[in-house]
Formats: C-alpha cells, sequence, structure tokens
C-alpha cells in the first residue's frame, strides 16, 4: 500500500518563522552551555552536519518541519488545547487550563509568573491592547512587537517625568 502525503498546514513563512525559533532555542543553549556545535551534535545524536541544518535560520529542517506540521493536523482536532496541554496528555497529566483563562489546574511557568506580575500594574484597557497584539503577531509583524517590547524595557527605570516626555513623543510621532 503506498504511503500517504501528510497534508502540509504550514505555510513558507510559518516553516521558516519556526525554524528561527529552532535556531535561535538552539544557538542560546549552546552559548550558555558553552559548547562547541560538534559537541551538541553529539548531545543530540546527530552527526555535525545534519546538526548545522537544525541550527541553520534560513533553511527548514524537513524532519523538524513535519513534526511541527503533525502537531499542527492534532490541534485542527483540539483547537483549544495547547502544545503544553497536549504534552501534559501524553505524560499522564490531565491539568487543563480553563477557556475562560480565569481557573488555572496548573503551575505556572516561570514565564508567566514574570508576565503576570509585569502586567499587573498596568491599566486593564492598555493591558488588553498588548495582549490582542502579542495575538495577531505573524511572521510578519512579530519584529514590531518585539521593538515595542525593547521600547518598554529601555523605559524600565526611567523617572516618571521621562515616562511621560516619551508618551508625548510617541503620541506625536503617531498622529504625523
Amino acid at each position: 500500500m503506498p504511503k500517504q502525503a501528510t497534508p502540509d498546514y504550514l505555510s513558507e513563512d510559518k516553516k521558516i518563522w519556526y525554524q528561527r525559533k529552532l535556531s535561535y532555542f538552539l544557538r542560546k543553549y549552546r552559548v550558555r552551555n558553552d559548547l562547541q556545535s560538534k559537541e551538541m551534535a553529539e548531545l543530540m545524536g546527530y552527526t555535525p552536519t545534519r546538526y548545522g541544518q537544525l541550527e541553520s535560520e534560513t533553511n527548514p529542517h524537513p524532519r523538524f518541519i513535519g513534526a511541527i506540521n503533525f502537531l499542527s493536523s492534532i490541534f485542527r482536532l483540539e483547537p483549544q488545547m495547547s502544545l503544553t496541554e497536549f504534552v501534559n496528555f501524553l505524560e499522564g497529566q490531565t491539568q487543563r487550563v480553563e477557556a475562560d483563562g480565569m481557573t488555572l489546574k496548573r503551575s505556572l511557568h516561570r514565564w508567566e509568573k514574570s508576565l503576570l506580575m509585569a502586567l499587573d500594574p498596568v491599566d486593564r484597557g492598555i493591558r488588553d491592547k498588548f495582549i490582542n497584539q502579542c495575538r495577531d503577531a505573524t511572521p510578519g509583524n512579530h519584529r514590531l512587537l518585539e521593538a515595542k517590547i525593547d521600547l518598554l524595557n529601555s523605559l524600565t527605570g526611567l523617572s516618571e517625568e521621562k515616562v511621560k516626555a516619551a508618551n508625548k513623543l510617541i503620541k506625536i510621532l503617531r498622529d504625523t
């Protein structure tokens, strides 16, 4: 019986976006642990050439993209399920985050706690706008979102007067 082809759910832009994420993760891990590419290849069970393909930013690795594509087909069956929830399901943990976003039946990740703490003092309307921008981030506009976050980080620690002046400048630039 001939092998049936898996439908391709990912656009070329999305494949490159995922590959860049993988590349960033692998390079960050390698640098943080002071490893050479050859050592990373050995840790992962790949040849140095094959590992180099995984760390490439521009050439989506077929096996990685195939796995993401497969997971995309799974999530089409259960669109409200996150990857974390799916992995928990595979590991026999049935904790879920309720759809209303208010009831958490699992521990928060460190980054989730940091984000909640950072957003806590922010006006709810501004938080909602920021969350919507995050939801709407696509491969084409995620750099704009990252730039906004960088701008927020650069304003951290400034006096209230300087933040107000920056806000006025942003409003002027937006209106022109």
